[in-house]
């Protein structure tokens, strides 16, 4: 197979990078560092290990929405664990993140990426955190088009390549399927599509019940005033039934 020009160096030791199998993750042959090999350039290839598992996922998510006042139950009908690409753009000093392939998760270029969690990428630290098979997704955003994104000079930037486990989950809400990433590593949830906050089905829920105890106490007071006891009993009774709707309702968004 064809080697690479002799551009391609590797980024720690700038020994001369052939590609030598069919592809783009390599080792150099110098000083043994893995590598992501670019249309253009060598980089760095670190990995962020995961932390959580696919329950303890699933727990930072039913936190998070009940964050957003999503309450009821919520179901997870399926987790896949990915570890996917992002191109880390650091120049002068400050850092940005550029996701290396086509995502719909919401906020990932804001994901927060310690240098302390970054270990060298090998195929073997690509699992769970209770090994759990895990897919590598390949870089399909071209480097340049990264620094294109992120404003970073060419003279004065450094790169690296790192893959963040994340889970992806399916999750059902009044029968309705969501799916959410969450940082395996952080717990950071990255939202695809998401349900609505419960609060304005809640502010229906009591104003339907005021609304209703209004109508059915204006009834009993105009259709038994010849017997004000029988409408006092019926209004009591109203009103326990109003009470009971109204704790029910609260026990639903506490639980």
């Amino acid at each position: 197979m064809a080697t690479q020009p002799p551009s391609s160096r590797c980024p720690q030791c700038g020994g001369p990078i052939d590609r030598v199998e069919d592809t783009s993750f390599l080792s150099c042959p110098f000083c043994g560092t893995r590598i992501y090999l670019d249309a253009s350039h060598a980089v760095l290839h670190f990995i962020v290990e995961p932390r959580l598992d696919a329950l303890k996922a699933s727990e930072s998510l039913s936190r998070w929405l009940r964050s957003r006042e999503v309450v009821g139950r919520v179901g997870t009908s399926s987790s896949d664990l990915v570890f996917f690409p992002l191109w880390q753009v650091t120049s002068r000093g400050a850092s940005r993140v550029v996701p290396g392939a086509g995502a719909l998760y919401e906020g990932l270029e804001k994901i927060q990426i310690p240098a302390g969690d970054q270990k060298v990428f090998s195929p073997e630290r690509a699992k769970g955190a209770k090994g759990e098979i895990a897919r590598v997704v390949e870089a399909t955003v071209p480097l340049e088009s990264a620094l294109a994104r992120a404003s970073a000079p060419l003279a004065d930037v450094t790169v690296r390549l790192v893959h963040v486990p994340l889970y992806v989950l399916t999750y059902d809400y009044f029968g309705v399927p969501y799916r959410a990433a969450v940082d395996a590593s952080s717990g950071q949830i990255y939202p695809i599509t998401a349900p609505r906050s419960s609060e304005g089905r809640i502010d229906t829920g009591f104003a339907a019940l005021l609304g209703a105890g209004f109508v059915l106490d204006i009834l009993a007071l105009t259709i038994f005033r010849s017997a004000p006891l029988l409408s006092l009993a019926l209004l009591a009774g109203f009103s326990w039934a109003l009470y009971a709707m109204g704790m029910r309702l609260a026990r639903w968004m506490e639980s």
